[in-house]
This record gives structure tokens, sequence and C-alpha cells, in this order.
């Protein structure tokens, strides 16, 4: 008996530490971020489409509300960037309903992500993307925020996009 109550507790020690080994080396990371600029004249369509959706508040996305600054129906004063993470999945769980908001500055209209639910597979990497709408002259540099579940619970990953 005492034989078998040393095994248990070996086994016990033995998978607690394991446990703990994986719990402490589970990471998600952003081992890159990248952005392209596209004038919204290239793209008039999708410019007019969110323009006439904001005249009636339904845009599918985050609206970034500029009262001293109204978005005007001119697209040669607009440009679309979009934001591409690619983030790294270390742990031995998928990654559920990932997504990316961006910090606004002053000039910046809305972002809008796809209408796609993003997950990323376990000990592997994915990409989620964002694009936002913003005056022609802004920078393009960005604070990121990179949200997702894990188990269930929400976490966050901050990077940024310099130039």
């Amino acid at each position: 008996m005492k034989k078998l109550a040393t095994t248990l507790g070996f086994l016990f020690l033995a998978l607690f530490g394991l446990s703990a080994y994986l719990y402490m080396t589970c990471t998600v990371t952003v081992p890159a971020v990248g952005a392209v600029v596209t004038e919204a004249e290239s793209q008039r369509d999708l410019f007019e489409t969110l323009y006439h959706e904001m005249e009636i508040s339904a845009v599918p996305g985050t609206v970034f509300h500029d009262t001293m600054n109204p978005m005007t129906d001119d697209p040669s004063r607009y440009a679309f960037v979009t934001y591409t993470v690619r983030l790294k999945n270390d742990t031995f769980v998928m990654l559920d309903g990932v997504e990316v908001q961006l910090s606004p500055m002053a000039g910046d209209v809305l972002s809008f992500e796809d209408q796609k639910i993003v997950s990323v597979t376990a000990r592997s990497q994915g990409e989620v993307s964002v694009t936002m709408l913003t005056e022609k002259q802004n920078h393009i540099t960005r604070e990121l925020t990179v949200t997702y579940t894990l188990w269930g619970y929400p976490f966050s990953v901050k990077t940024a996009y310099r130039q």
C-alpha cells in the first residue's frame, strides 16, 4: 500500500509539473504586421457604399466621429489602409474569434473587418486584417489590438504598425 501511495504521489507531481510547464509556455505572439494603402478613388464603389451607409448609420464596422471635419463624398481626399496581422499560436488549443481593432487618430473615418470569423489552429500561424478609411495626408502608423478567446476566456495582444 505504501508503494502505491508513493507511486501515485510521484505520478501526481509529474502531471502537475507537466501541466504547469504547458501553462507557462502557452504564448500567442504577433511576429509581423503589414499595411497596404489604396487610394479611395481606385475603389470608388466601396467608397460610395460606405459613404451612403454612414449617412443612414448602417456601417458594418467602427465609425470614428469627427464633428469638426465630417466625411465628404469626394474620394480623392481619402485612402483605404489595410493592416494585416500575423498571429503565432504556440498553445495546444485553437484560438477562436480573432479580430483586430485599431486606435484611431484625427482624420480617421471608419474601420471594418472581413465578415468571416477567424480562428487559428493550435501550434500554427494565421492572419487577420482590418481596413481603415482615413484622410490621404494622414500617416499610417497605428496601434493595433488583437483580441481572441482561448478556452472561452478573452485575451488581447497589443502591437503597432510603424512606417
